[in-house]
């Protein structure tokens, strides 16, 4: 999982590779996906140490079921699908959580 500042927001955070499937796909030596309950405790610790900021986004492709299984579970929306205009067979997905 990466997390960087949003772009231009001091009050977001965006979390992307949940799963290393973009590592995977274009650095096929040695890496592999990360399990779930791995995800997931990452997840949970980025949740818990970002709760100063007013949301946090993250991404997925279609691809990524499971990874979208834990957003949802830890209150993550789906905001907007789109197709991935670099790998057409994919939906792209963000999602956003509201952090009260």
């Amino acid at each position: 999982m990466v997390v960087e500042d949003m772009p231009g927001c001091c009050a977001g955070k965006v979390f992307y590779n949940l799963d290393n499937e973009y590592d995977n796909q274009h650095h096929a030596e040695n890496i592999s996906i990360r399990s779930l309950e791995s995800r997931e405790a990452d997840l949970v610790k980025y949740i818990g140490g970002y709760k100063q900021f007013a949301f946090i986004m993250a991404t997925t492709n279609s691809n990524q079921k499971d990874s979208e299984a834990l957003l949802v579970k830890h209150g993550f929306r789906a905001v907007e699908q789109m197709p991935s205009k670099n790998h057409p067979e994919l939906t792209i997905t963000i999602w956003i959580r509201k952090n009260a």
